[in-house]
């Protein structure tokens, strides 16, 4: 199992870093990192976070060009914004806190934003997925 403190090392990547992380009370820790752009984000439930990010990278562009996933976090929520443009997918993760959790994107903060070419993250995010499955700690759906 990987660990924040383990992520280093991602300064120089030009191509998208997506790694899990299972916090001992079930949670999600997620770290996103490219060109020297990282941040970590966090879900309640792993289980669902791991789920819903994947089936929205599955599903952009293919049968959507846009995709929501919200990330529970209480007190607030972490949400992520997937955008098709091309052969590019634009990624942004805003966090909204408990006093605009449910509201509108433009009510939270970004706190990583990035383009990257679709089959990158696509490839990012299933590679984090197989990852975080070899702990033991899920079973992707096929």
């Amino acid at each position: 199992m990987l660990s924040p403190n383990h992520w280093g090392g991602w300064e120089s990547s030009r191509q998208l870093q997506l790694r899990f992380d299972v916090t001992p009370d079930g949670g999600l820790t997620a770290g996103i990192a490219l060109r020297g752009l990282r941040t970590v984000v966090s879900a309640a439930d792993h289980v669902s976070a791991v789920r819903t990010l994947l089936e929205a990278v599955r599903v952009l562009g293919v049968e959507r060009d846009e995709v929501r996933v919200s990330w529970p976090e209480p007190p607030g929520e972490f949400r992520w914004i997937l955008r098709r443009a091309g052969e590019t997918s634009l990624v942004r993760v805003i966090h909204l806190g408990a006093e605009v959790c449910g509201g509108l994107d433009e009510w939270g903060h970004t706190v990583w934003e990035g383009a990257v070419p679709s089959a990158d993250l696509v490839e990012a995010c299933e590679r984090a997925v197989a990852d975080y499955a070899a702990d033991g700690e899920f079973t992707p759906a096929p």
